[in-house]
C-alpha cells in the first residue's frame, strides 16, 4: 500500500546527495549527463535527475556504475551503458529521429512544390488564346476548358 505525504523541512535537508566533484568516483556515473548543480546526481533530462537521492542516510556508491548490455529500440545500436547513459542516449536518439522526420517532411514539401510548379508550367504551355463568339470575351483556355465553356452556353440556351 502506498501513500503520499509532504516531507518536513528536516527531511528535505538530507534527501539529496548534493553536488560532488565532477571527477569523483563516488557518483559512479560517466560524464554522459551533466551533474545537477544543487541536487547532485546526473541530469538526464530537464525533468529527470538520476542518482541524486540519499539512500538510507548513505549514498549508493555502486548503483549508478552498474553497466549492462542494451540494444536501442530506435536506432538498433548495441552498447554497454549505465542507466543514466541509457536515458541520455534514448533522449538524444529521439531528438535525432524527430529532426530526421522533420527534414524528410521538408524535403517532401520541396519536392511536391517543384512537381506542382512543373505541372503548372506544362499546363500554361497547353493554353491558347480563345475568343468566345457567344459572350464576346477573350480567354486563355486549354482545349478541355474551351469545350466546357462552350457547353455552358449550350446548356444555358444562349446559342
Amino acid at each position: 500500500m502506498y501513500s503520499l505525504r509532504r516531507l518536513p523541512s528536516s527531511e528535505l535537508e538530507h534527501i539529496y546527495v548534493g553536488p560532488t566533484d565532477e571527477g569523483s568516483p563516488s557518483t559512479g556515473i560517466s560524464s554522459a549527463c551533466p551533474q545537477h548543480p544543487t541536487k547532485g546526481g546526473q541530469r538526464a533530462t530537464d525533468y529527470l535527475t538520476y542518482n541524486c537521492l540519499s539512500i538510507g542516510g548513505f549514498e549508493s556508491d555502486y548503483g549508478g556504475a552498474v553497466m549492462r548490455h542494451w540494444n536501442c529500440p530506435r536506432c538498433s545500436q548495441s552498447m554497454v551503458v549505465t542507466i543514466a547513459e541509457r536515458i541520455h542516449h534514448e533522449e538524444e536518439c529521439q531528438r535525432r529521429q524527430e529532426k530526421e522526420a522533420q527534414d524528410m517532411e521538408e524535403a517532401e514539401a520541396r519536392r511536391q512544390e517543384r512537381t506542382d510548379s512543373a505541372r503548372s508550367r506544362a499546363s500554361e504551355s497547353l493554353r491558347k488564346s480563345y475568343h468566345c463568339q457567344l459572350c464576346q470575351k477573350d480567354f486563355m483556355f486549354t482545349v478541355t476548358e474551351i469545350l466546357k465553356h462552350t457547353r455552358t452556353h449550350t446548356s444555358s440556351g444562349t446559342e
